[in-house]
């Protein structure tokens, strides 16, 4: 059954079934289950090097633009950590957190991991620096 469609396996399957029809389980199912199983097994369109990218924006032709690898440029990274002058321990810890959660290497597709870990190390140390710098707030002793 290689290279058959996902309804005539499914319709191979139906008429395999050997018992009365009565006994033989039945989903029913709506056009949109079999919409959303074409567009799960549709392949993507990748523009081709020979068409002209001033037909319009990307992707609305209906072509999937390349994906952009993330920027492993410190002052990119830092604009996007938007660290500034004050902010305390706690405000810095947080940055890192959303910014791993955006960030890290297992959350970016694997073609970019090198990249993501790149931009993980320079941002934790850009945030090391600022806790560094950041004024120690100490409680009173009671």
């Amino acid at each position: 059954m290689t290279g058959d469609g996902f309804e005539a396996i499914l319709g191979g399957m139906e008429a395999a079934a050997t018992g009365p029809r009565d006994e033989v389980a039945r989903v029913r199912t709506g056009p949109g289950f079999w919409s959303v199983l074409g567009a799960m097994h549709a392949e993507p369109t990748i523009a081709r090097e020979d068409e002209d990218p001033s037909d319009g924006p990307p992707g609305t032709d209906g072509t999937v633009p390349p994906p952009v690898p993330p920027s492993i440029d410190p002052a990119d990274i830092a604009r996007d950590l938007a660290i500034r002058p004050g902010l305390a321990p706690a405000q810095l810890k947080s940055l890192r957190r959303a910014f791993a959660g955006a960030n890290h290497p297992d959350v970016i597709p694997t073609v970019f991991r090198e990249q993501a870990t790149i931009r993980m190390q320079v941002a934790n140390r850009l945030i090391d620096e600022a806790l560094q710098a950041a004024p120690q707030r100490r409680h009173p002793a009671a």
